[in-house]
């Protein structure tokens, strides 16, 4: 994926993917804005999912938004997200909500839904509360399964 600026200052998209890539990604079916994530002023993040990512278990990118263009990704084993938490067909970031700085540390947390989770039953779904940290990707994990 490839972010540029336009001569106006829009943000522009522009990605070299093959229509089979498309089809399984579904990236951009959630987005939520979280706003100075990193602490800096004048910089906006925001959160896209790819719930259809590494076989479904999807994954989150932060895009933080400023003279240039960085993406954090949030997956199973990366972004500070323990290995072996999701699984196959979870599709996490199935949904993504900016939820202000329930921790205190003076950065946003945000919500992402994993609609495929398997809890109690299978595909009971959940919800991950993940606490993010100014200026790094530091992410606690805590989960609400659904019921």
């Amino acid at each position: 994926m490839e972010f540029r600026r336009s001569a106006e200052g829009r943000v522009e998209r522009a990605v070299d993917v093959r229509a089979s890539d498309i089809a399984t990604s579904t990236f951009g079916w959630a987005v939520g804005a979280l706003s100075q994530l990193l602490g800096v002023p004048g910089v906006q993040t925001v959160a896209v999912s790819s719930m259809g990512a590494d076989g479904q278990r999807g994954s989150v990118i932060l895009v933080h938004l400023h003279s240039t263009v960085e993406t954090e990704t949030i997956a199973d084993g990366s972004g500070g997200f323990g290995a072996g938490l999701l699984s196959e067909n979870d599709e996490f970031g199935s949904s993504i909500a900016g939820l202000g700085d329930l921790d205190g540390d003076g950065s946003q947390d945000m919500a992402v839904g994993a609609r495929g989770y398997d809890g109690l039953t299978s595909d009971d779904g959940a919800i991950w509360i993940l606490f993010l940290r100014s200026g790094r990707l530091d992410v606690s994990r805590d989960r609400v399964i659904g019921w």
